[in-house]
């Protein structure tokens, strides 16, 4: 005979209870973002002539010569 510790929950209403756990944490956690701050250690925000790489992750001026990490594929000026 079974009892209800045997019994499995709902597998929906575990991942949804998850889910909402996860975004009230998510919520307090995360602070907003003011993209005009200072730099903090020496940590300077992203400028407008400069777009993320796609390969290296690194953010790249438009105006610069090569790529900065020598990668002959590079996105960015291929």
């Amino acid at each position: 005979m079974l009892s209800p510790d045997d019994v499995e929950a709902d597998l929906d209403m575990i991942l949804k209870d998850r889910m909402v756990a996860a975004e009230e944490e998510g919520e307090e956690d995360s602070p907003a973002v003011d993209e005009k701050a200072e730099a903090i250690d020496g940590i300077q925000p992203k400028r407008a002539d400069e777009q993320l790489c796609s390969s290296c992750f690194l953010l790249v001026r438009a105006n610069a010569p090569s790529c900065p990490v020598g990668d002959d594929d590079c996105p960015v000026f291929s």
